[in-house]
């Protein structure tokens, strides 16, 4: 497996880290509080109508560690997959994950459908649309050996299925309400970002784009003469073309 820092991916890692450096220094020196205007908190989205945080949320962390391993996922798996997705369309589902995770903890805490909700508790953090990264690359990686706790090696297929077992544990039998939301996060991720790569999958299929044929039109038509002699040279061809006698009596 080889780190792939691609354009989008130092894009990311550059956000999340001197959105952590301003974050501490502002609060810390100046008073900011930009905790409140940027973290997810339902209760301030809804009613003061910050809409913003809904995204912003995913690039402030807790502390160092939680920035770290972050950071680290991301420098990690996301580079493949931009690679093959391109900048766009990976930016497109990275920003998909963490906007729909946001909206699922919302949702949760602004009905009460936990029995601890709260629609004064903020989130913060890029776990969500990192677990759907994790997603995409054991589905379109499926086959590649990771290392597993750098110790164990395992196909990216059962490693995805591993910690989604895992997080799937701590949300049913955690005592503490931290710790079940994170998880209820990192599975929305998951799910979210698999429901995305399934739709998009079909819409594909049922609307498949036609770029070949284009690109071949757009080549026929194409001439290139680089000198002189080259000018020659396709003019030569062309005539003997023209006087060809296998040529056909009509064309279609």
């Amino acid at each position: 497996m080889f780190i792939q820092i691609t354009r989008a991916v130092k894009i990311l890692l550059i956000i999340n880290v001197v959105a952590f450096i301003l974050q501490n220094a502002l609060d810390q020196f100046f008073g900011a509080n930009l905790f409140t205007y940027f973290a997810l908190t339902p209760s301030i989205l809804v009613f003061k109508l910050f809409f913003w945080q809904i995204v912003t949320y995913s690039f402030l962390h807790a502390d160092v560690m939680h920035l770290v391993f972050n950071c680290v996922v991301i420098a990690l798996f996301a580079g493949e997959l931009e690679t093959l997705w391109g900048t766009k369309r990976f930016l497109k589902y990275y920003l998909f994950c963490a906007v729909s995770v946001g909206v699922i903890y919302v949702v949760i805490q602004s009905l009460g459908l936990s029995e601890n909700s709260s629609i004064h508790d903020p989130i913060i953090g890029a776990s969500g649309a990192i677990f759907g990264l994790l997603t995409a690359y054991g589905i379109l990686f499926s086959e590649r050996t990771l290392l597993f706790m750098l110790l164990l090696p395992m196909k990216a297929k059962y490693f995805v299925f591993l910690i989604g077992g895992v997080e799937m544990m701590i949300l049913l039998f955690s005592r503490t309400p931290s710790a079940a939301f994170s998880s209820l996060a990192h599975l929305s991720g998951m799910f979210m970002g698999f429901l995305y790569l399934w739709f998009e999958t079909r819409w594909r299929q049922k609307n498949p784009v036609q770029r070949t044929k284009k690109r071949k039109k757009r080549d026929h038509l194409k001439l290139l003469v680089n000198t002189p002699e080259d000018l020659k040279n396709v003019k030569k061809q062309f005539e003997s073309d023209e006087h060809s006698d296998d040529d056909p009596d009509t064309w279609h």
